[in-house]
């Protein structure tokens, strides 16, 4: 069904979309205009309830309207603020020294580990898990990254093991870590001995929960934040790996990202986010999408690449490493598994899959022990084009 409400009056552009975006708009250097949801008005229906209820919406459009408490009335539109809160990729300078040796695989979650500690050399930490997150104010960072020892006993590791922030989390949850004062909370945790930090996912949607056009003012609001957040983790002293993101198919992002990176041939590491994409089909197109932006880069390059699966993560770790780069499967799955009680085994082709565990015969620390070893031999076995069984894992490891 064919929806017109959304579109702004006709009073307010009168001018051709084009003109409008480029002589107008704020957000126009970053967006370059003529998007197809110009001019970026209200994207919810007449007959929705929501429209122009600002106070309410999670979009970032060029119709924010401030009501003033007092009269009630319209105030000034801050879309502008929005604008200006963010930078631009051409704002954005990342410089990578001194790289860290990521290993194949980074487990998340390990905070939930009930042994004595996992003998891991590296552990990732998502949003969630490193602030305190409540609808009502900003996030604060969790008193367990108080100090050194404090954030390892947290997190159920010893005293060498890397810590990587992991910036991706609900919606909801980014939001409030937006808001919080973020400087400080960065600081301390490179004070604590975290050693990098991937980008924002501060999330692009095409659609609304109505099903309606997002306004491209609302993508580059989200990926403006992304870029200041990522000088921010570098300021603060962490290794920024930028978390290359955009629409499906939006060619004109590719460009711009492979250019920022051409333009930076000091940064060495990127990070890809699969959190939200369980389905095999989407992520091959996505993977697709990302090594014709490396490609256009012109370089090989480390690729962080967070939430996916035992199913997934093999062939996304395959395609990369065929096109000439190397990766780092950032994830819980295999912790996550644990808590359901699942266990993981190989099938007879080497295949990892999940069978019930007997909580008799195995304790819940030693389950995740199990699943981590397995998942990580499985990536192995992905690498070397070997069957998994057959791949032993690398020493002082596990």
């Amino acid at each position: 069904m064919e929806h017109t409400s959304y579109d702004l009056p006709t009073t307010l552009f009168s001018e051709d979309i084009a003109a409008e975006c480029r002589t107008r708009c704020e957000a126009y250097g970053v967006c370059g205009g003529s998007r197809t949801t110009a001019p970026c008005g209200c994207a919810w229906p007449l007959d929705s309830g929501k429209r122009y209820q600002c106070a309410e919406c999670y979009l970032v459009c060029r119709d924010i309207r401030r009501v003033d408490p007092v009269s009630g009335q319209l105030g000034e539109c801050s879309f502008a603020r929005h604008i200006a809160a963010g930078y631009s990729l051409e704002q954005t300078h990342i410089i990578h020294e001194d790289q860290p040796r990521f290993p194949l695989f980074i487990p998340l979650h390990t905070q939930d580990y009930q042994g004595s500690g996992l003998p891991l050399r590296w552990v990732g930490v998502d949003v969630r898990w490193l602030f305190n997150v409540r609808k009502q104010g900003p996030a604060t960072l969790k008193a367990a990254f108080a100090t050194r020892d404090t954030a390892r006993s947290y997190l159920k590791v010893g005293a060498g093991c890397e810590l990587l922030a992991v910036l991706n989390g609900e919606d909801w949850m980014l939001e409030k870590f937006w808001q919080m004062a973020r400087q400080p909370a960065l600081h301390q945790l490179a004070a604590v001995g975290f050693r990098a930090s991937t980008g924002a996912t501060f999330s692009v949607t095409p659609l609304t929960t109505l099903g309606t056009p997002v306004p491209f003012a609302h993508h580059s609001a989200m990926l403006m934040r992304h870029h200041r957040v990522l000088a921010e983790t570098q300021a603060a002293g962490l290794y920024s790996a930028p978390n290359l993101y955009w629409l499906d198919g939006d060619q004109r992002e590719l460009r711009r990202w492979a250019q920022w990176l051409r333009a930076n041939p000091q940064i060495l590491t990127v990070s890809r986010d699969f959190t939200s994409t369980p389905a095999g089909t989407v992520i091959a197109r996505k993977v697709q999408e990302l090594l014709f932006l490396l490609q256009q880069a012109g370089r090989p390059f480390h690729v962080l690449v967070v939430g996916t699966g035992p199913i997934n993560a093999p062939p996304v770790l395959q395609a990369l490493v065929a096109a000439g780069h190397t990766a780092t499967i950032v994830t819980s799955a295999p912790i996550m598994k644990a808590q359901s009680g699942g266990r993981y085994e190989f099938t007879s082709t080497g295949e990892l899959i999940t069978v019930a565990s007997d909580p008799d015969q195995c304790s819940f620390a030693e389950l995740i022990e199990h699943n981590l070893a397995l998942f990580e031999q499985r990536l192995f076995a992905a690498v070397a084009g070997t069957p998994a069984a057959a791949v032993a894992l690398p020493n002082g490891y596990w």
